[in-house]
């Protein structure tokens, strides 16, 4: 009985060690504020970490990246979507111009290639039609 209890013991302490080593992500959200999206997320640790991407989608199935971060040791990031409702992502996807709902996911790639994903998050963002026009206008001179 006693050999049973110590190989339990070991599968079920090594499944948390294999679960929490997996856990790199502590939060990840992302909130608007008019004018602008913030994505933030806290990192557990970053030892194996090659970098992270941001990505956005209009629809919660096709994503693009918007930017890469490299890992800085600080374990605490926020990226400003300053274009979430002027660029277009792709030609497969609706203008971002006719919608105010954002998904955002964060890839971490890891040192040896692979990568995992962290839940989808979603934001609605309000801006303001003076931010919307102008922002308009200024892709219309890119």
């Amino acid at each position: 009985m006693g050999k049973k209890i110590s190989i339990l013991l070991i599968a079920v302490l090594s499944a948390m060690l294999l679960w929490s080593n997996t856990t790199i992500i502590d939060s990840f959200l992302a909130e608007s504020s008019g004018s602008s999206v913030s994505v933030r997320w806290k990192a557990k640790t970053e030892d194996q970490i090659s970098r992270f991407e941001v990505e956005r989608s209009v629809n919660n199935v096709t994503f693009q990246k918007i930017e890469s971060i490299n890992p800085s040791g600080k374990l605490y990031y926020t990226y400003i979507d300053n274009e979430a409702f002027m660029k277009q992502n792709s030609e497969d996807e609706p203008k971002l111009q006719n919608t105010n709902s954002y998904f955002y996911k964060l890839k971490i790639i890891k040192k040896d290639n692979s990568f995992d994903y962290t839940e989808t998050v979603n934001v609605v963002h309000k801006s303001s039609s003076f931010k919307r026009t102008w922002g308009m206008i200024k892709e219309m001179f890119r």
